[in-house]
């Protein structure tokens, strides 16, 4: 059976321009303004037609293609169990967040997340960034938030984490927005006032490291992320 080499090129071509068109959206990105050279690896960039086009797309740059690049994925996920201070930093993804509350401003706030309480309105889950969509993190580097909780004893503080694929979100219900998951810190100490915490969120490594101190006693609690 012999197929008309333009058809095998056209049932490649839509995957080929996505990763074309995400390395230049990359490239714009002010992190990247300085790299000079590309890397392929993956199985797919073993495919003749995934080199020419990006050679195609670059042609300023060094491209590189390693023997058995379908390899090089593999090698490294074992090189960084060995030796994870291979990678100093992470870009992040996504923008990363726990939900708040705050007095509620009309001017502002959408009224469906209006909350009336006693002592007065609130608007209910407003996404609280940790760490920002494109920031550079370095490995091992800690970022700390403080938070006001009315700590019941008998019952854990419940700390949920979300994920947003927008730069500024604004709520944790929104569009783009994901649950990842949460934990629950509980305090050896009684305590019947507010609590003043300060966590402290680990980022740029493959699992995320949840650090709590209760600035009050110097009470600290440490936990990690479980993801859903």
């Amino acid at each position: 059976m012999r197929i008309n080499p333009e058809i095998v090129k056209d049932i490649f071509n839509s995957t080929i321009q996505s990763i074309v068109t995400l390395m230049k959206e990359i490239f714009d990105r002010e992190q990247a303004f300085e790299v000079s050279q590309i890397l392929l690896v993956g199985g797919f960039s073993e495919c003749a037609l995934v080199q020419d086009a990006i050679k195609r797309a670059f042609p300023g740059k060094r491209i590189i293609n390693p023997e058995e690049a379908g390899l090089c994925v593999l090698k490294g996920a074992c090189l960084f169990g060995h030796k994870p201070d291979y990678i100093i930093s992470r870009v992040m993804q996504y923008t990363y967040g726990t939900g708040t509350s705050l007095s509620f401003d009309a001017n502002i706030h959408d009224k469906e997340h209006l909350v009336i309480e006693e002592d007065g309105e609130f608007c209910d889950g407003l996404f609280e960034v940790i760490v920002r969509k494109n920031d550079t993190v370095d490995i091992a580097t800690a970022i700390e938030h403080n938070f006001t909780v009315d700590c019941n004893d008998q019952e854990p503080w419940e700390l949920s984490l979300y994920a947003s694929t927008k730069e500024k979100p604004m709520y944790v219900d929104e569009k783009g927005c994901t649950l990842l998951g949460s934990m629950k810190i509980s305090f050896s100490k009684a305590s019947d006032i507010e609590r003043e915490l300060r966590v402290a969120f680990l980022f740029g490594n493959t699992e995320l490291g949840v650090t709590a101190t209760d600035i009050l006693t110097g009470e600290t609690v440490s936990s990690t992320f479980n993801l859903n």
